[in-house]
């Protein structure tokens, strides 16, 4: 995750807090735009040809980390981007796909609970193996912090079975809706929707109030490469679609929201390298760094699933609002009180807010979407955010450069403190 590859950055590849923030900046803006590139490829191939074929990359770039300690193989894991690298963009269209507009809170609130189980769990293991240090194959050495790219790889060798033998391309339509349309909603309207066919038919759903759907199965086509006449009419009516995107008042609600939520967000990166590298270099390493860092995604593993169905009568602002004022003011403990305790106390208040605002949020972004344009229009909402969020990165480096500076001298070469004092030190 991001908070151990941070850290081996600093540690293991000697880059400074500067360097290592101007690094992940560089990968967010690559990162950015192949989001812009790779949004098609998602409406033209399905959730679950796009899922695999992300988890084959992933497995061998983080695999090449694992195995080699030179320099490049960093740099090609920070900045070849993936082939869709907005992982949870694909699951949460896949979510919308499977879910009615009076299940989707309660359904992206269990989303979010394993979202933040996988988190919670990780920072859990990297806390208990950091300090090992094994001789692999040919001699080499792996650091805690490799045997967690190790894990990593494991882990994500699983979901691609999970997601070859479970995953399909379907989606729940109303079956009231009089057009027999793919729409999730019968008040959503696509620019051109694709009729079902009753071949598509996979199965009759009755929800506990009477109200039935179907789930149908969705057809891919692919990208189909015009003839070069057709390229400009393509240009063209690709051109039209995000214009009308433009004049429509859904996507600018969503891009403000974006926008002003980006310092904010910042926190959870703040957390993985400004707290993380406060704690060890204020403390030293035997303060449990990644297990406070865990509180956040444990609080988020229980609480959405138990609020979800208390608020999901609530219009959407009236649970975001008050949560994200909670969320907001979090830093002000820590900033008033800088200490264990204090770091304490802000995870735990972004965790409480964070319960509330962040499947609503997902959800609400979705619902605003256009139907089989999830893709085109999540990236364009959030593409002025984006294009900020890379200066978050340089400034969380420059804080930890000139506040919590490193002492390279005091550590060994798989980047822990060194055991015993040299001459140097």
């Amino acid at each position: 995750g991001e908070a151990g590859m941070y850290q081996m950055m600093l540690n293991e590849y000697k880059l400074s807090e500067l360097d290592a923030g101007a690094l992940s900046s560089l990968a967010s803006i690559i990162a950015l735009a192949t989001g812009i590139m790779s949004a098609p490829l998602l409406d033209a191939f399905g959730v679950r040809t796009v899922a695999m074929l992300s988890l084959w990359f992933r497995i061998f770039k983080i695999s090449l980390l694992a195995f080699t300690r030179v320099i490049w193989a960093l740099y090609l894991v920070m900045l070849v981007p993936d082939i869709f690298p907005y992982g949870l963009a694909v699951y949460s269209i896949g979510l919308k796909n499977l879910t009615t507009s009076h299940t989707r809170p309660v359904a992206f609130a269990m989303s979010n609970v394993l979202l933040n189980l996988g988190i919670a769990v990780g920072l859990i293991v990297v806390e208990f193996t950091r300090k090992l240090s094994v001789t692999g194959p040919g001699g080499m050495l792996f650091s805690g912090l490799r045997i967690n790219l190790l894990i990593e790889v494991t882990m994500m060798a699983v979901q691609l079975l999970l997601v070859f033998l479970y995953i399909r391309d379907a989606r729940i339509v109303d079956a009231a809706n009089p057009n027999n349309e793919c729409l999730l909603e019968t008040e959503t309207q696509a620019t051109d929707p694709a009729p079902c066919e009753p071949s598509a038919l996979l199965e009759i759903l009755e929800s506990g109030t009477g109200d039935r759907y179907h789930l149908v199965r969705l057809t891919y086509h692919g990208l189909k490469f015009p003839a070069t006449s057709e390229v400009c009419l393509r240009a063209r009516r690709i051109a039209l679609q995000c214009w009308q995107f433009m004049l429509g008042g859904s996507i600018w609600r969503v891009v403000v929201y974006e926008l002003l939520m980006g310092p904010a967000r910042n926190q959870w990166s703040q957390m993985s390298t400004l707290m993380i590298t406060f704690l060890e270099r204020y403390y030293g390493e035997g303060v449990q760094a990644y297990s406070i860092r865990s509180i956040n995604p444990t609080i988020n593993m229980f609480v959405p699933i138990l609020i979800a169905p208390l608020f999901s009568h609530l219009e959407t602002f009236a649970v975001l609002l008050p949560a994200l004022w909670l969320f907001c003011a979090a830093p002000a403990t820590l900033a008033m009180y800088p200490s264990i305790a204090g770091t304490v106390a802000w995870v735990v208040m972004t965790g409480l807010g964070e319960s509330a605002w962040a499947p609503r949020s997902r959800a609400w972004q979705l619902t605003m979407a256009p139907t089989g344009q999830e893709a085109v229009f999540m990236t364009l909402a959030g593409l002025p955010a984006r294009v900020i969020s890379p200066a978050f990165a340089i400034y969380n480096g420059w804080l930890n450069q000139a506040f919590v500076p490193n002492c390279r001298r005091c550590r060994d070469d798989d980047g822990g403190f060194c055991s015993v004092l040299t001459a140097e030190g």
